[in-house]
């Protein structure tokens, strides 16, 4: 881990503080459906870890992270325009915490694995943006 980390900063050592930081945050994000599949995988019930409807929560909780802290960061910004701002707001509204809370719904309504698989495809976009957009906040600030 701590190579790959060093080739995505480049030798910025700040950026490698930055990202050590953000993967030390993400493992709260992850924690718990590790502890969660190790459960389903000693209870023999492992299509259930796709029914569980956590993967989409998370996935909204993640977006939800993520207009917080890109809204904090702009202000101090002088390089991000408004529109800049509330373009990426929207998408990650309309994109993000609203298609992982149509698919929590329908999952609560009647769980199935096709459901299943998309929240969970879901989920591992949510953690790609997640790095993503906290690296181009990083960048912004530089």
């Amino acid at each position: 881990m701590d190579r790959f980390i060093s080739n995505l900063a480049k030798g910025d050592k700040d950026k490698i503080v930055f990202i050590k930081r953000l993967v030390t945050s993400w493992y709260f994000f992850i924690l718990p459906f590790v502890v969660l599949i190790a459960v389903k995988f000693y209870s023999s019930s492992v299509w259930d870890i796709l029914l569980v409807s956590d993967w989409s929560i998370a996935s909204f909780i993640i977006y939800g992270q993520l207009i917080s802290q890109i809204t904090a960061s702009s202000i101090t910004l002088k390089n991000v325009s408004d529109h800049g701002l509330e373009y990426y707001v929207t998408k990650r509204i309309a994109f993000g915490l609203t298609s992982n809370i149509v698919i929590y719904i329908l999952m609560a309504l009647k769980p199935n694995v096709f459901l299943g698989l998309i929240q969970l495809m879901f989920f591992v976009f949510a953690n790609i943006r997640y790095f993503s957009d906290n690296i181009a906040i990083y960048s912004l600030k530089k």
